[in-house]
């Protein structure tokens, strides 16, 4: 039988949530672990026939629930948050601060392992598509500034997602041909970013500025795993023309989609 939930195209999502952990000084519910997601993300997937779902705590996953999840849901969004923590990518942080959340690190990274075990397709956005990246087995700047000397200020957190540069889309990459574009302006809201390329992706966008890797994919056609370093969810409403986004998440859905019907199908031909 079909799932309920797609009998009016609707694939279910899981979203890895950002994370307030318990701080016993607070009040109220702020003394209590918290995940939170991105209003714009689930509005930005029911747009494109999606439900959200988020995703649980660090503590409570194992390889194995992170696989009963995969195998329940369509597709992984991977949202922004805290930094990825260097021992995640075999490093040792330059600065206390830039520890990152090997927690966190641990369970996307499970997460994607299950997604990716089972070809779903796999949306990185920020430090999404940096855990992307580290995922395959690539490894990240841990300051732009103080390691790539050359680069322009990636973050403002004043202007927070009103902080913009340009970014140059490679001419043969999959994202220029969905977005119908070869440059525009995106958000920029990181100190951290690509540094050597995971196993089997590709650069599908850089910041026209200084050449950092804003957009990756696999370079198996065959999958959908893309991730892009601007915050895609965030870019409607603004007043300065900025990259589209609606045709990424829509894509992302419509291979979700696509991926259930093929499961199905696959299931009916089995069952005969």
């Amino acid at each position: 039988m079909t799932r309920a939930h797609h009998e009016k195209g609707r694939v279910l999502i899981g979203v890895t949530p950002r994370i307030h952990y318990a701080d016993q000084s607070a009040r109220g519910s702020f003394r209590q672990t918290l995940f939170l997601a991105q209003s714009a993300i689930s509005e930005r997937l029911a747009a494109a026939g999606a439900l959200a779902v988020t995703l649980p705590s660090p503590e409570s996953i194992t390889e194995s629930i992170a696989r009963d999840y995969a195998s329940r849901l369509d597709g992984l969004l991977l949202q922004g948050g805290a930094d990825i923590a260097p021992s995640s990518y075999g490093q040792s942080a330059l600065r206390d601060d830039w520890r990152g959340d090997a927690r966190r690190d641990a369970t996307e990274l499970a997460f994607f392992r299950a997604f990716f075990e089972l070809r779903k397709p796999i949306l990185g956005l920020c430090r999404g598509c940096q855990l992307v990246n580290v995922a395959c087995g690539g490894t990240l700047f841990q300051d732009l500034l103080l390691q790539r000397p050359h680069s322009i200020a990636h973050s403002d957190p004043v202007r927070y997602d009103e902080h913009y540069h340009r970014v140059k889309l490679e001419a043969d990459s999959e994202l220029a041909q969905l977005l119908g574009c070869r440059e525009g302006l995106v958000n920029s809201i990181h100190h951290q970013g690509i540094d050597r390329l995971g196993a089997n992706l590709r650069v599908e966008a850089r910041c026209d500025e200084d050449g950092l890797v804003e957009a990756i994919s696999h370079r198996d056609q065959s999958r959908f795993v893309v991730g892009v370093q601007w915050h895609a969810e965030l870019l409607a409403g603004s007043s300065t023309p900025l990259l589209p986004a609606s045709p990424l998440f829509a894509a992302f859905c419509d291979a979700a989609l696509n991926h259930f019907v093929d499961d199905e199908q696959r299931h009916r031909l089995g069952a005969k």
